[in-house]
């Protein structure tokens, strides 16, 4: 990339390079050491570009519903016409975040009779299947205390003796309130409509640093230089490194194909440089390298010689 992009973001890295720097190593902060250098110790500054792409869409599905009917105005079938999924107005929350919201299709409801229990409201208990006695747990079924022996003849404190026990469920009538209509022996049958707002996101790390993986680039915060957000975008062809170019033409085409379903709302692109300052040290005659990234200065050091920093566990 240009230098003129992320010389400030580099020059801002440079300024707190010091601190960070273990002081063990004494590594004095020289932009004019070179990596042909073969002094030791000597920092290179460079910086990783991360190219983003954001596609926010928009997905409807319909579906059959329902939910106990306790009484009201129904927007009945033929009290008007239903309007198509797409025809019902809704804006997402936020966008370029995930969303979910569910609505009821205008004209689309219907009061029918429960399809469990048929309109009672009750239906047989499944826990004592309809007998309305369970078997009692503390005596095993045969009456007697389980804290006096067989031939003694006190009762169960719990089921008297019957070695059985009231249903909890049903309270001993056998008959159970029905779930699907909450007692009222008729739903409330209608078309829902589901929204789902998704952000797909994908990036390509355009520079590779060496021993730094492209998670780490990712995970850390640098120098925007490039954002655009439009309904639809095109590549940034603009951009003087022909890497950022190739990546945004890339992914924005995969995206273009990706979602047939879904319908794009916006797109987002950004561009970020963020700092890396490599350090090249020698310690005990030993030489190493450890890299200082991202303005939220955190250091890789893979070989770092100690293992004991600080108090600190390596």
């Amino acid at each position: 990339m240009g230098q003129h992009y992320y010389r400030s973001a580099s020059n801002s890295l440079l300024a707190r390079t010091a601190d960070r720097t273990p002081k063990t190593f004494a590594i004095p902060v020289d932009q004019q050491h070179s990596p042909s250098s073969k002094r030791s110790p000597y920092i290179v500054f460079t910086a990783g570009g991360d190219y983003t792409l954001e596609t926010f869409t928009e997905k409807r599905t319909t579906c059959w519903a329902f939910e106990p009917y306790n009484g009201g105005p129904v927007e009945r079938l033929d009290s008007g016409e239903a309007p198509f999924p797409w025809d019902i107005p809704s804006l997402p929350p936020s966008y370029f975040k995930n969303h979910v919201m569910q609505l009821e299709v205008p004209y689309t409801a219907s009061i029918k009779l429960c399809h469990v229990c048929g309109g009672p409201g009750r239906k047989r208990c499944n826990t004592c299947s309809g007998k309305g006695y369970e078997y009692c747990y503390h005596c095993h079924g045969d009456g007697f205390s389980p804290v006096t022996l067989r031939s003694a003849t006190k009762d169960c404190l719990y089921c008297t003796g019957s070695g059985q026990r009231k249903c909890w469920k049903c309270g001993g009538e056998g008959m159970a309130l029905c779930k699907v209509c909450s007692g009222t022996g008729q739903i409330r049958c209608f078309i829902r409509l589901t929204i789902k707002w998704t952000n797909h996101m994908d990036d390509h790390v355009v520079e590779k640093i060496s021993n730094l993986d492209d998670d780490k680039i990712r995970n850390v915060s640098g120098e925007v230089v490039c954002q655009e957000e439009e309904t639809s975008l095109l590549p940034l062809t603009h951009f003087p490194d022909t890497t950022v170019s190739m990546a945004s033409a890339q992914l924005l085409q995969n995206h273009a194909s990706s979602f047939p379903e879904e319908k794009v709302l916006k797109q987002r692109h950004k561009v970020s440089i963020v700092p890396v300052a490599s350090v090249h040290y020698k310690w005990k005659n030993r030489e190493g390298l450890f890299h200082v990234y991202g303005f939220e200065q955190r250091v890789y050091a893979p070989d770092y010689p100690q293992t004991c920093c600080c108090c600190c566990i390596l």
